[in-house]
């Protein structure tokens, strides 16, 4: 975890984690009032949670035993709509 200082004056905390599905590496942050101890562990959990959420939404959609290519495809395509732009989800 690492911590961004804004021009607000705010403080963001950012935490990188592995896409479970693509192997690549994603991020996740927090923004808080001020650094301090207290805040700092805040900020850790509340980074955990929200890493353990997005891990498990990606692996309770594809966790079923008989999978068949048509819904591995909707999956694929409902991901991509909510990552990619619309041209490229239209190209893909």
């Amino acid at each position: 975890m690492w911590c961004e200082t804004l021009p607000s004056g705010k403080v963001r905390f950012v935490e990188r984690y592995e896409h479970p599905l693509t192997g690549k590496q994603c991020k996740v942050s927090v923004t808080v009032e001020k650094d301090t101890k207290g805040t700092r562990k805040q900020a850790q959990t509340a980074l955990q949670d929200l890493i353990e959420q997005k891990v498990s939404n990606y692996l309770s959609a594809v966790k079923k035993d008989s999978l068949r290519l048509s819904e591995l495809i909707e999956l694929y395509r409902k991901d991509q709509l909510s990552t990619v732009s619309q041209s490229t989800y239209q190209r893909n």
